[in-house]
């Protein structure tokens, strides 16, 4: 199982975080949004998204937003790396 958490940490030190927990590297989670989501515009602030797409909607995000981007990654797909 991996728990992926990015962040967006903004200048003034407000942060948004968003939190998926994946047993494949495949699958469709749910995202666990938390800070000031206010922050994010609605239309990013999805409900399920697919693993590798996480990464990309926050790096994107800290460009669009003028934010530092954070990510921390803990776990394995143990399954899936035999």
């Amino acid at each position: 199982m991996v728990t992926q958490t990015c962040k967006l940490v903004f200048k003034d030190g407000k942060i948004v975080t968003a939190k998926i927990v994946a047993d494949s590297p495949i699958s469709s989670v749910d995202v666990e949004w938390s800070g000031e989501t206010n922050r994010v515009p609605s239309e990013n602030l999805i409900r399920k998204i697919h693993v590798s797409t996480l990464r990309a909607l926050f790096k994107n995000l800290a460009k669009d937003l003028d934010a530092k981007f954070e990510e921390s990654v803990e776990g394995t797909y143990e399954r899936w790396e035999r």
